[in-house]
C-alpha cells in the first residue's frame, strides 16, 4: 500500500525534529571542561578568614573557612589542616607557625592564589594565637585584617615601641648610606648632653659615634668625652648584620666595668710591688699548670734564671729544674712526688701541700702550695734556715738546762699562777715516786700537796702553802720542815718568781724515826716553833 507523500513529508519532519531535540539535550546535559586557568570564586577571600587557636584547639572560626580546612570542621585537626593548606600557597608557613606556636613570634606572609595576592598574618594574644587570611588589594598595596589581629599587632608594636624608648642603651638604626634613621630616646638624650637639643632635634638626626666605628658588624669599645669635656665615657657597640639593608646598633655604658679594670689592673700592681719585696718566694701557675708571676726571691732563692722563669714553664718542668740544681729534697720516688704536686690544683680545698725541704747546702726552706677555686696553684718558698738554727740552738740550751736542773740534789717543782704544775726535776720524780711529765691531766697545787700530804706527817705547811700559792698580793721566800712516813726529814724551800709563779724545793737533812699511818698518829696539840721566813729587802725595811 503506497503512503500519502503528504503524510511521508510529515513523518520525515515530526523525525528530524526529535533528533534535533535530543542532540540539544545532550549538549546541554553535558560537561564542560574548561581550558583555561582556574580562578578563586571572587568572594573567597573577599573578607578575612580569622582562626582563634589554643594548645593546638580550634576556638573559634570565621564563615567561609571551606576552602582552607575540610568541613566539617574538625576543631583538634584543624591547625595540621590549615597549616598543610597554606603550604602549597606560601612559602616558609610552616616555620612560621611553629615559631608562632611555640615561642610565640608574630609573623607576616605573602602568597598567590591564582592571580590574586594573599597575605596571612599570625600573632599570640595571650593564651591565644590569632591567624587572619585575607586578600591583598594590589593596586593600594593594603591588606584587610579582623579588628582583633589588629588590636593585637598594635599592642605588639606600642610594646616594643616602649621597650626601645625605655631601654638603657643606646640604640639606632641607619641605611646603607650611614644615615640614622632612627633612635630611640636614650641616644637622643646623649646626643643632646653632647652637642645641645638642636642637634637631637631634627632628622637626620646627628651622630654621637664615628660612622667608620659602625660599618663592621661585631662589638667593639669607644670612648666619648662627657659634655663637660672633663671626662671620658665608655660604651660598648654591637653592630648588627645588615638587615634589609639596615644596620642596627646598641651601645652599652662600660664606664663601671672600665673603672672596674683600671681598679683591679692598680691592685695587681700594688701587689706585684709588694711581692717584689717580699723575702718569700712566691710563684703562681695558673689552670693550664703554666707559670704566670713570680717576684725576684724565688730567683734568689731557687737560683732559677730569670729570663727562663719569663717563659712560662709548666709546673712538672720547674719542679724538674729545681731537682737539677739541687734545691729540693730527692725523694724516694720523684716521679709520683712531682705528680702529686701538679694535681694539686684538682684538689681545691683538700689538697694543701706544705713541707719543709733540707738541702744539701745546709739550708732549709718551708714550701707551701695553695690550690685555687680556678685551677691555679700559689706556691711559697720561705728560706727558715735562720728559724732553725735558733730553734735547735733553743732546743739544746733547754736540754742543757734540764740536764744542770735534774743534777741537783734539790727536789724542785714550778707552780703557775693558776696553780697548775709547770716544771719539775729528776730529784723530784724520784723523792716523791711521781712524775709530771708522763701525767695524762695537768697536775694542779692542791693535787701535789695531797700527794705530799699522805707521804708526811701532819703538818700546818699544807695549808700556807695552798694559800701561797694562789696568793696575789706580795709574797717572800720562807722555809720549813717536814718529816716523810719513812723518817726522812725534809727542808722545804718556797720562793716566789717572776710573773707569779711559785717555786717549791725540797732537801733531805737527815732521817728520824719512821712515822706511824695516819690513823695512829697523835696529833701535838702543842703550837709549833715558829717559822723561820727570809723575808725580801723591802720586807725588813
Amino acid at each position: 500500500m503506497l503512503m500519502d507523500p503528504l503524510f511521508m513529508g510529515l513523518l520525515l519532519f515530526v523525525s528530524f525534529c526529535a533528533t534535533l531535540a535530543a542532540l540539544f539535550a545532550i549538549l546541554l546535559l553535558a560537561p564542560r571542561v574548561r581550558t583555561g586557568p582556574v580562578h578563586a570564586p571572587d568572594d573567597v577571600l573577599a573578607e578575612p578568614r580569622r582562626f582563634i587557636f589554643r594548645d593546638g584547639y580550634l576556638l573559634e572560626h570565621s564563615g567561609g573557612a571551606g576552602f582552607l580546612i575540610p568541613t566539617p570542621v574538625d576543631h583538634l585537626t584543624a591547625w595540621e589542616s590549615l597549616e598543610e593548606a597554606l603550604a602549597d600557597l606560601i612559602d616558609g608557613i610552616s616555620d612560621a607557625l611553629n615559631g608562632l606556636r611555640k615561642d610565640g613570634r608574630a609573623f607576616r606572609l605573602n602568597g598567590t592564589m591564582g592571580k590574586d595576592r594573599m597575605t596571612v598574618l599570625g600573632v599570640r594574644d595571650g593564651e591565644l594565637l590569632r591567624i587572619t587570611v585575607s586578600a591583598a588589594d594590589r593596586a593600594q598595596d593594603t591588606v584587610r585584617i579582623d579588628q582583633s589581629t589588629l588590636d593585637s599587632l598594635t599592642r605588639d608594636m606600642a610594646n616594643l615601641r616602649a621597650a626601645a624608648e625605655t631601654a638603657p642603651a643606646l640604640s639606632w638604626c641607619q641605611d646603607e648610606q650611614g644615615q640614622i634613621i632612627w633612635a630611640n630616646a636614650a641616644y637622643r638624650q646623649r646626643l643632646a648632653e653632647q652637642k645641645g637639643e638642636a642637634a637631637a632635634s631634627v632628622w637626620p638626626i646627628g651622630r654621637i659615634f664615628p660612622e667608620e666605628a659602625t660599618v663592621t658588624a661585631g662589638s667593639l669599645r669607644r670612648k666619648i668625652t662627657s659634655d663637660d669635656q672633663m671626662t671620658s665615657l665608655w660604651f660598648e657597640l654591637t653592630i648588627s648584620e645588615p638587615v634589609s639593608g639596615n644596620r642596627y646598633i646598641h651601645a652599652t655604658p662600660l664606664d663601671k666595668v672600665v673603672r672596674a679594670e683600671d681598679n683591679l689592673r692598680n691592685f695587681i700592681q700594688t701587689l706585684t710591688k709588694t711581692f717584689a719585696h717580699l723575702p718569700t718566694g712566691l710563684a703562681i701557675f695558673d689552670r693550664d699548670r703554666q707559670l704566670a708571676l713570680f717576684n725576684p726571691a724565688l730567683i734568689n732563692l731557687t737560683d732559677l734564671d730569670g729570663a727562663w722563669l719569663s717563659q712560662r714553664p709548666k709546673l712538672a718542668v720547674f719542679f724538674d729544674h729545681l731537682r737539677e740544681r739541687q734545691r729540693l729534697p730527692e725523694p724516694k720516688d720523684y716521679k709520683s712526688w712531682r705528680d702529686s704536686l701538679t694535681k694539686l690544683e684538682r684538689t681545691e680545698g683538700t689538697g694543701t701541700y706544705e713541707e719543709t725541704w733540707s738541702l744539701a747546702s745546709g739550708q732549709t726552706f718551708r714550701v707551701t702550695g695553695r690550690p685555687h677555686a680556678d685551677g691555679a696553684v700559689a706556691l711559697l718558698i720561705e728560706d727558715i734556715s735562720a728559724e732553725i738554727s735558733v730553734t735547735r740552738r733553743f732546743r739544746a740550751e733547754l736540754e742543757m738546762f734540764q740536764s744542770v736542773f735534774d743534777s741537783g740534789d734539790e727536789a724542785i717543782v714550778v707552780f703557775t699562777p693558776a696553780g697548775q704544775l709547770t716544771l719539775s726535776n729528776a730529784r723530784y720524780s724520784e723523792m716523791w715516786e711521781h712524775d709530771p711529765r708522763f701525767s695524762l691531766t695537768e697536775v694542779s697545787a692542791a693535787d701535789a700537796i695531797a700527794l705530799w700530804k699522805e707521804n708526811s706527817a701532819p703538818s700546818p705547811v699544807w695549808g700556807e702553802l695552798r694559800d701561797f700559792v694562789g696568793s696575789l698580793s706580795k709574797r717572800a721566800e720562807w722555809f720549813d720542815t717536814i718529816i716523810l712516813r719513812d723518817g726522812r726529814m725534809l727542808h722545804i724551800r718556797v720562793s716566789p718568781l717572776a710573773g707569779g709563779m711559785t717555786l717549791v724545793g725540797f732537801l733531805e737533812k737527815g732521817k728520824a724515826p719512821a712515822i706511824a699511818p695516819p690513823d695512829q698518829v697523835i696529833v701535838d696539840a702543842t703550837p709549833t716553833k715558829k717559822r723561820k721566813q727570809k723575808t725580801s729587802a723591802t720586807s725588813s725595811s
